[in-house]
């Protein structure tokens, strides 16, 4: 990681989620992040977790595979 850049990683979830589902993606997202800071030395202080349930889907959740493909964590370098 770029020493002054900061990252955000994202549990994203192909269907409709209420606020408790995004705290719970949230939750499945912070292993990702405790990862990169145990492994790889990133500073905790740059990095969060978020769940954002069905937002910003990358295909359509009208089929299996579509939901398949929106279930994802992405790392976003900010």
């Amino acid at each position: 990681m770029v020493p002054s850049a900061h990252g955000q990683i994202l549990k994203k979830l192909g269907k409709k989620a209420g606020k408790a589902a995004e705290r719970t993606l949230e939750r499945r997202a912070e292993p990702v992040m405790n990862t990169l800071i145990s492994l790889y030395n990133a500073a905790p202080e740059r990095l969060t977790a978020k769940g954002l349930g069905e937002k910003q889907p990358v295909r359509s959740n009208d089929s299996p595979e579509g939901k398949a493909q929106n279930r994802r964590v992405e790392f976003i370098k900010q």
